[in-house]
């Protein structure tokens, strides 16, 4: 065996080491080697080719270990060793007593200073006193250079939440560090043995053959096939036009004239010598020789359209005894002059001086219609009836791109006879496109030199579903046909197309240079890529154009289909995103009509949770539209977040590996470019992907999007803050607003009386005692100031309340958190209008339970007094009969929202003590204000002792959707349809703060118990919450994950949750804190839930909406060892349908159908009306519900 030398070469070499026998002089001293401990400083990949090459002669097993580790960056190893950016701050103002603001970034630079400044101002390290900076601490604890030198020693962190939070500040990376076990295998030895591979001369000299170890030889193995050589695509669709060309008659014209005159190229085509088509930059000119002679009347013999002519005679026999006559060129070239300068043959001429010199410059070719000019020219000396066709290079000075070469293939046929019309002609082109399998054209007139009337052709691709230009055709103008001596009712029609064109269109080739140059892929062109009608052969997905994209999903979606139940939802969650991308890529991979089909064949599972962004891509088609679509954008620039289990993760990436060719491979090309996939075990991710969970979502209960789910800032599901929000979400102070001193000593002198005369029962707490365990408490960081937030003076009503509310607290009905799958009993007063025609917007209570009061369409207001009592104003003229309501007119427009002044329920006794006898409206409690907002731009202020409008508040610039007084009044806000949402005082006409940020109306706002927040919600498309800090006017919090509008907002008396409803019947409770959703809870029906309160625990929230039920909610986090909610899971229990026996009082709603509305374990129970929408709901201070609606039969 000629040309091998020696024993095989040792691969597994590092530095001149032979790393096998290490691994075998290592195994010979222990039963096994740990590569990370026993290598360590060797590559992976040398050690792993080192254990190939022993595993292959049995002499080692091995294992792959695979292990994450966490690595600090440079930025991350620098604060390990010389402390955070905030310790440097802080360590910097310390050492001086005070540093000046301006000269912080000269000495800690100016990264430090940039980052460390506010971090140690939120640890309150330093603080800011004028223009200088004071140390506020001895000695701070640098937790974060503690927890990176950690990280940096162990090379982990357990804490994934932590790790996530360093991981986003670029301050640590997680890296995959691979290791080897080896233990002995079957044949361990020592030494490797060597193996001959090849018996050399020398072996046969010496004798060392004999005992020379030679590696198997397989003499039955096949050598390589050798592989016959292939048509280019191009050759391949040429040849097909040569048949359908010939087929018809025709024949081809030499075309081996790749040089020619300006005179052939442009001016026997009437091109004017000033036209730009003739340009250095569309034109390439030859430089040796520059010119060429002038034509003469006796040229010479050209051969090669003799040849043509001798086939000409084979197919007309009438021919085969005529001669070609000699050509007089010279004539010609007169004739061409004449008609350029001064107009001949019927035209009048382009009338500018001919230059003969532009005639003769050489020039390579820029179309094939020199060589049929030169062809007609030849037929003037024997007019008849004939076809010619031509295939070949032609060259233009052009931007090489996607679709344009410098050099490219021309096809082009002319046809000469008597008598032709312009039908005839698009009735050929008809029968000659469909040859090719173009059946459907279209015609377009269009403008040619030569040519009067010019048409460009139009096919309907159905690859690319839309018309794309095939070719360009006409009538050879009469003035050019005479000027070559041919009869005047001689006709030539002339056609073209590029071969390039068709050729892209059937091999699926999207970039011209795929088809020639270095960038060929030889594979592409060796394998057969056409059956033997020329149609291509798809063997791979990703090869059939427009198509792949619809095969893959199918792909995708049938497996989800049928896998197993327990994965089915998770992986099912991967088909929204890899849609959008889908889709997208159709169309911007011009697509149109694959885009469409695609579009409307698989949007319907996702109309009901993406509705808005169905509705925002549905009119993409093309590629300009995908570039200008700002949902479109959102998907392409950023990416779809989505956690599924680790078992799930494994499947899918199994399944597209395994169907590669099948489409999968386009599917994970989407998953690596598009979303961020993360896999999680199973246990440890808790509640959320636990068993009860998907047997819940298996029931309809819980279909919905996980919190992680989406794109930042974007719906349905993702991110509790904005995506440009810092990582850390800011501190807030959600503790009750910290009492006046003035006012506590009053409300405590006022307990103490009261409980002199009245003392407790035996085992019950004075009244001061209350008072005191509420205020008692340790000062509270999350409480907030009251000097950022000023408030009027209290006065004798702010006490009277106060005591009012403590005696409240001690002598209410409590209602505790469910226990034992048995919700608390609560009682709901319902107040039912009649004959309000539909015309009433919204409804309101008044503190003290003793007003209420609606806002109309009708443009006005009327309030009642729930007792009947008559409501009385001093501005009543004398003898005017007392009423127990008031219509207040004011407004211009439909009135949307109200709200009464802070007032609070006292008893009669008290009440009576401190009013005036014949002034009912005199109690200290009673609701001094009403605020109402309509559809005029406009807030009112209204008094409620006299009935008049008092102020009217104008900033708004479109209608005003709600207003809401603060918990301690003096403030409100007001929100509406110009996105905005505005906080006021009512002794100033003008906003204090503007919350800007919602991208729709803002249809809700609620406040915080301690007046230190507002809440604020948008309608479609925003669909967020998102809560404003009043004090700066800033965002501190966003919400998304609704899937409808938001239509109601309540935050807990607690300040620690607020509660969001939507018109999909939905209700889902956020916690402030951390941000997080805690649960989301169904049970209403379609059409809205329009009212939301809180119980004074902050245990129970009750809603009423559009399907006339007022329904009571446990607030309970949910938990996955809830063993009555996993029973109720299985059985029905109270999550059936509603108007099961869940549905609690909702159980006699017969009309309902069972597949309707389906009710999440969390409802407690449910009130049904007749026909009365619920408008308004409210939890008084002794936990009654107060409920009210229109009667609409």
């Amino acid at each position: 065996m000629p040309g091998q030398r020696g024993p095989v070469p040792v691969l597994a070499q590092a530095g001149g080491r032979d790393l096998t026998q290490e691994v075998l002089d290592l195994l010979d001293t222990k039963q096994s080697v740990a590569t990370e401990s026993d290598l360590p400083d060797v590559g992976q990949a040398e050690i792993k080719a080192a254990l190939d090459r022993l595993a292959s002669r049995n002499m080692v097993t091995y294992e792959t270990n695979d292990q994450e580790q966490v690595v600090l960056t440079k930025e991350g190893e620098q604060i390990a060793n010389e402390g955070s950016h905030e310790f440097k701050v802080w360590q910097a103002v310390n050492s001086k007593g005070q540093l000046p603001l301006k000269e912080l970034p000269s000495v800690v630079g100016a990264d430090s200073a940039k980052v460390g400044q506010g971090n140690a101002f939120k640890l309150k390290w330093i603080k800011k006193d004028g223009d200088v900076l004071v140390s506020l601490v001895d000695s701070p604890n640098d937790t974060t250079r503690d927890m990176l030198a950690g990280v940096q020693s162990s090379k982990s962190l357990s804490d994934n939440k932590l790790l996530a939070d360093l991981k986003k500040r670029k301050l640590v990376t997680v890296t995959k560090v691979i290791s080897y076990v080896a233990s002995k295998g079957p044949k361990y030895a020592k030494e490797m043995p060597v193996e001959h591979t090849d018996l050399t001369p020398e072996m046969l000299e010496s004798g060392e053959w004999k005992t020379a170890n030679f590696k198997p030889y397989n003499f039955a193995a096949l050598g390589a096939q050798q592989r016959a050589g292939a048509l280019h695509p191009l050759m391949k669709v040429r040849e097909e036009f040569r048949k359908i060309f010939f087929h018809q008659g025709f024949i081809e014209m030499p075309t081996g004239r790749f040089v020619d005159t300006g005179f052939w190229n442009f001016d026997a085509l009437f091109v004017p010598q000033q036209h730009p088509a003739r340009d250095l930059q569309d034109t390439f000119y030859v430089s040796d020789p520059v010119s060429a002679d002038f034509p003469r009347a006796d040229p010479a013999a050209d051969a090669a359209m003799d040849a043509m002519e001798a086939d000409a005679k084979l197919y007309d026999p009438r021919l085969a005894s005529t001669e070609q006559p000699k050509q007089d060129y010279q004539k010609y070239y007169d004739n061409v002059r004449k008609v350029h300068q001064d107009g001949a043959f019927g035209s009048i001429g382009y009338r500018y001086p001919y230059n003969d010199a532009e005639t003769t410059k050489l020039v390579l070719r820029t179309h094939t219609t020199a060589v049929s000019t030169y062809v007609l020219h030849r037929l003037a000396a024997n007019p008849r009836p004939c076809r010619y066709f031509s295939i070949d290079r032609v060259f233009r000075n052009e931007t090489v791109d996607a679709t344009h070469l410098a050099e490219f293939h021309q096809v082009e046929g002319v046809i000469a006879d008597y008598d032709l019309t312009l039908g005839g002609l698009m009735a050929f082109l008809e029968g000659f496109f469909a040859k090719l399998g173009i059946s459907n054209l279209r015609f377009k007139p269009a403008y040619n030199p030569y040519t009067e009337p010019s048409m460009e052709v139009f096919g309907y691709h159905k690859g690319l579903g839309k018309w794309v230009e095939i070719g360009n055709s006409g009538m050879f103008r009469p003035e050019m046909l005479e000027a070559m001596g041919l009869p005047k009712d001689l006709r030539v029609y002339g056609f073209g197309l590029s071969l390039e064109r068709p050729t892209m269109i059937k091999y699926a080739v999207s970039n011209i240079r795929d088809l020639l140059g270095h960038k060929v892929d030889l594979n592409f062109i060796e394998s057969a890529h056409a059956d033997s009608e020329g149609r291509p052969i798809i063997r791979r997905a990703e090869d059939a154009g427009g198509e792949m994209y619809e095969k893959a999903y199918e792909l995708l979606l049938r497996w989800v289909e049928k896998s197993l139940d327990i994965y089915k939802d998770e992986l099912g969650r991967l088909l929204w995103p890899v849609f959008v991308h889908s889709f997208l890529k159709l169309a911007a991979e011009y697509f149109p009509r694959q885009c469409a089909v695609f579009f409307k064949a698989y949007r319907e599972p996702f109309e009901k949770e993406h509705q808005d962004d169905i509705r925002a891509l549905q009119a993409i088609s093309l590629p300009e539209h995908v570039q200008n679509n700002h949902i479109a954008k959102l998907y392409r620039e950023n990416h779809y977040r989505l956690t599924i289990t680790d078992l799930a993760y494994s499947a899918l990436i199994q399944f597209l590996e395994a169907h590669d060719t099948e489409g999968g491979s386009v599917i994970l090309n989407i998953l690596q470019h598009h979303v961020e996939l993360r896999h999680v075990d199973r246990v440890a991710s808790g509640a959320e992907r636990s068993l009860a969970r998907i047997l819940a979502k298996q029931r309809g209960i819980q279909d919905v999007p996980a919190e992680d789910e989406g794109i930042p800032g974007h719906n349905p599901g993702s991110a509790n803050t904005d995506r440009n929000a810092p990582p850390v979400l800011a501190k807030l102070a959600l503790a009750p607003m910290p009492m006046e001193a003035d006012l506590m000593e009053d409300v405590k002198a006022e307990l103490q009386e009261h409980d002199s005369l009245h003392p407790p029962a035996a085992g019950r707490n004075t009244l001061v005692e209350e008072f005191e365990q509420r205020i008692k408490q340790e000062p509270n960081d999350d409480a907030p100031s009251r000097d950022q937030i000023p408030f009027p003076p209290s006065l004798a009503r702010d006490v009277a309340m106060e005591v009012q509310r403590i005696k409240e607290n001690r002598d209410r009905f409590k209602i505790e958190s469910r226990t034992d799958g048995v919700g608390p009993g609560v009682s709901v007063t319902m107040f039912t209008y009649h004959n309000t025609f539909d015309s009433i917007n919204c409804i309101e209570f008044s503190g003290d339970e003793k007003l209420a009061a609606v806002g109309t369409a009708e443009s006005y207001i009327r309030v009642w007094s729930l007792d009947n009592k008559p409501l009385i104003s001093p501005l009543d003229p004398p003898g005017q009969q007392p009423s127990s309501s008031r219509r207040l007119i004011g407004h211009s427009g439909p009135v949307y929202g109200l709200s009464f002044s802070p007032s609070i329920a006292l008893p009669a006794t008290a009440a009576q003590s401190n009013a005036n006898a014949d002034d009912p409206q005199s109690s200290p409690s009673h609701p001094r204000y009403l605020l109402s907002c309509s559809a005029d731009s406009t807030i009112r202020l209204w008094s409620l002792d006299t009935f008049t409008n008092l102020v009217v508040y104008r900033s708004h610039t479109s209608p005003v959707w709600d207003v809401k007084f603060s918990p301690f009044g003096h403030y409100f806000v007001s929100s509406g349809a110009d996105r905005t949402a505005r906080m006021w005082s009512t002794a100033q006409i003008a906003p204090l703060r503007l919350f800007v940020g919602h991208d729709s109306d803002v249809e809700a706002i609620s406040w915080h118990p301690n007046s230190a927040y507002v809440f604020t919600a948008a309608g479609s498309p925003d669909r967020s919450i998102r809560m404003w800090d009043v004090q700066r006017g800033s965002a501190v919090r966003l919400f998304t994950g609704h899937t409808g509008n938001v239509t109601s907002l309540a935050c807990a008396p607690n300040g620690k949750l607020v509660a969001s409803a939507d018109d999909r019947g939905e209700i889902l409770l956020w916690d402030l804190a951390t941000g997080r959703l805690v649960k989301r809870m169904k049970g209403h029906g379609r059409g809205g839930i329009w009212t939301l309160d809180w119980s004074i625990e902050s245990t129970v929230l009750v809603s009423g909406g559009a399907d006339c039920t007022v329904r009571v909610w446990d607030v309970q986090p949910p938990t996955v060892s809830n063993s009555n909610d996993a029973k109720a899971l299985a059985d029905g229990g109270i999550n059936g349908k509603d108007g099961g026996p869940g549905a609690g009082g909702a159980a006699n709603n017969k009309n309902k159908k069972a597949k309707d509305v389906v009710v999440s374990p969390d409802q407690i129970s449910a009130f049904p009306t007749k026909k009365s929408p619920v408008y308004k709901v409210r939890f008084t201070q002794m936990n009654l519900v107060m409920a009210s609606g229109a009667y609409l039969p």
